[in-house]
């Protein structure tokens, strides 16, 4: 990641990347870079808090390589949203700020279970059914169906 694209914000002197904009359900990945003496999978943690209008998640990071140390995080609401990354290695708080604009077309969300024996999108417009055939299962998606 040595060359910054356009896509990316850079904050402060030690490098965290960052989608300044991304949308609804899409992956905001904050990127560190540290320490890559010893075994920087288990020496090291690093995690994040995202902080939006209606929702604050915390998600835990983990170690990419060459140095790199990724925050994941899928945003469930439009709007600003806050972040702060914490790490053993790093000498301050790293902060940053993104925006999330609507979901993509064909984007529903995340799948969740629902009634007990379906899963539904996020969005409830199609929800996938299990049906179980005489020998194995097999998952169809049915627009329409709502949960209940």
């Amino acid at each position: 990641m040595e060359n910054i694209s356009e896509n990316f914000s850079e904050i402060t002197s030690e490098r965290c990347y960052f989608t300044p904009q991304i949308p609804k359900w899409g992956i905001q990945e904050v990127t560190v870079n540290g320490p890559q003496e010893g075994n920087p999978f288990t020496d090291h943690w690093i995690c994040g808090c995202f902080r939006g209008k209606s929702e604050t998640v915390e998600a835990e990071g983990f170690y990419d390589g060459e140095g790199r140390y990724l925050v994941r995080f899928m945003p469930s609401f439009e709007g600003e949203y806050q972040f702060e990354i914490r790490a053993d290695f790093l000498e301050e708080v790293k902060k940053g700020s993104f925006q999330v604009l609507p979901a993509e077309a064909g984007n529903h969300g995340p799948v969740r279970v629902a009634n007990t024996w379906h899963f539904a999108y996020e969005m409830e417009r199609h929800t996938i059914r299990w049906e179980p055939p005489a020998m194995c299962g097999s998952f169809r998606t049915t627009p329409g169906l709502r949960k209940r």
